[in-house]
């Protein structure tokens, strides 16, 4: 019994190894026509630079999201950092091609030895604390184009400290929310599975909340400057705070919309181009950008996490 569980832990493992290649090849394949448009582009020692400290930066922001995990599980199990990022880029892996990415949530308990339903709750707790960021970014981004719409007064201010307080502000009534939320829903609903969720949320201090949130903005501001680096990359000159701000609204928008497709680049792509056009003619330029965005940040370390997934043992797998 023992042997054939092995092999059907073998089997799952082969399957989402070969379907995560197959939709990364196909992502690639689909868009092959506008990403060989790069090599339109002149290239030198200096841009080839400009992508490695991309790359880099696709690093320093997995890592942040492993320290924000292991904050997350620590009710739970105890991880060393090399073992919770083991399982944030399994959990990657697995996420690539399931909707909405929920492959995540699974992909990441396999490296738990215990309690993994609450690992599913932990993995949710960060993405409910990183969608916070993205629709308080996307909101205050939002407020802003409008102003370029209707008075064409787009961030010729510096508002930077309005911005600032704007966001603290947001946050802490969302996760004042979040914290209150426990006493009102335990009121109105006796659901198993929503009641186990409040429980274990009132395991996180505010202290972890805050980590958890701060970790979850940087992380977001690393997804910026890898944005506003590759489109220099692709010569195409904004300045900083316009890239902030169009971009946020890419994301802002793409929380809306499924991420489960077989054309992934292709929307993120054209809901970018849509966006930016407004003040960049080049939007060849816009899509290779965030084209490139997705192979360093998503599709290279997913190719990372199947060489992990399949070195996963069963012995790892063991108690639920």
């Amino acid at each position: 019994m023992k042997k054939l569980s092995r092999f059907w832990f073998w089997v799952i493992k082969i399957c989402i190894v070969v379907i995560s290649y197959s939709y990364i090849y196909y992502q690639l394949v689909y868009e092959k026509e506008k990403l060989i448009q790069w090599q339109t582009y002149d290239w030198n020692f200096k841009k080839t630079g400009f992508i490695f400290i991309v790359f880099l930066l696709m690093i320093l922001n997995w890592s942040l999201e492993t320290v924000k995990w292991r904050i997350l599980v620590h009710p739970i199990e105890r991880l060393a950092f090399f073992r919770s990022f083991k399982g944030i880029i399994i959990g990657l892996t697995v996420s690539i091609f399931t909707p909405n990415r929920t492959g995540e949530y699974f992909g990441r308990i396999w490296i738990l030895s215990q309690k993994r339903i609450q690992g599913i709750f932990a993995t949710i707790t960060g993405s409910i604390a990183q969608l916070s960021i993205t629709l308080i970014a996307g909101i205050i981004s939002l407020t802003f184009f409008t102003q370029e719409q209707e008075k064409n007064i787009f961030l010729y201010y510096d508002n930077y400290y309005l911005i600032i307080l704007i966001s603290i502000g947001l946050a802490i009534f969302i996760f004042t929310i979040l914290f209150s939320m426990p006493q009102v829903i335990q009121k109105i609903t006796h659901h198993k599975k929503i009641l186990s969720f409040i429980d274990f949320i009132k395991y996180y201090s505010s202290k972890d909340i805050i980590k958890v949130l701060l970790l979850s903005a940087m992380r977001y501001f690393i997804f910026i400057i890898q944005f506003y680096i590759l489109i220099n990359v692709f010569d195409i000159e904004l300045d900083f705070k316009r890239v902030f701000f169009l971009l946020a609204l890419v994301y802002f928008a793409m929380v809306f919309i499924p991420s489960f497709t077989l054309a992934e680049i292709g929307i993120r792509g054209s809901l970018a181009i849509a966006i930016f056009s407004i003040f960049v003619l080049d939007t060849t330029g816009i899509f290779l950008a965030i084209s490139l965005l997705w192979i360093i940040n998503i599709a290279l370390p997913a190719f990372v996490g199947s060489f992990f997934l399949l070195k996963l043992k069963l012995k790892e797998n063991a108690t639920a």
